[in-house]
């Protein structure tokens, strides 16, 4: 019910008040409305229940699906996406040979020349970032 007031409020602020709406509290599937004080409790089968808990997991799943997405994102990213130069190939490549940041300080940039798609010039970009001089 609050939520379904919150929400309400906040369309009604957008200018949307006009747009239906209503909330199916998950444990005992009692409908509510915004401008209706108390409940509605529809019967257990009823064709209209059914479908506003089908509605409701649909929304549930996508959301869930969208934030493990997200998370999944933030997991996969490295420091190294924010070195110019170095893309999706070469942090794959740099992550398998040295495994961390931690050890990539370690190499030198004669080694890292040895690479493969690893110019001179890159090389020194690399260990010259605040990155992997650790000062981020």
């Amino acid at each position: 019910k609050g939520q379904v007031s919150a929400t309400h409020e906040v369309l009604t602020q957008l200018g949307l008040g006009q747009i239906p709406l209503v909330g199916l509290a998950k444990r005992l599937e009692r409908v509510a409305l915004p401008d209706v004080a108390g409940y509605i409790d529809l019967p257990k089968d009823s064709k209209a229940r059914l479908l506003l808990q089908r509605i409701r997991d649909e929304a549930h799943r996508f959301a869930i699906t969208y934030h493990r997405g997200l998370r999944q994102k933030r997991l996969s990213r490295s420091l190294l996406d924010q070195i110019p130069g170095i893309g999706p190939k070469r942090k794959r490549m740099l992550l398998s040979r040295f495994d961390s940041v931690d050890l990539l300080r370690s190499v030198s940039i004669e080694e890292l020349t040895k690479l493969p798609g690893f110019s001179l010039s890159l090389a020194k970009k690399l260990k010259e970032s605040d990155i992997v001089k650790g000062k981020n």
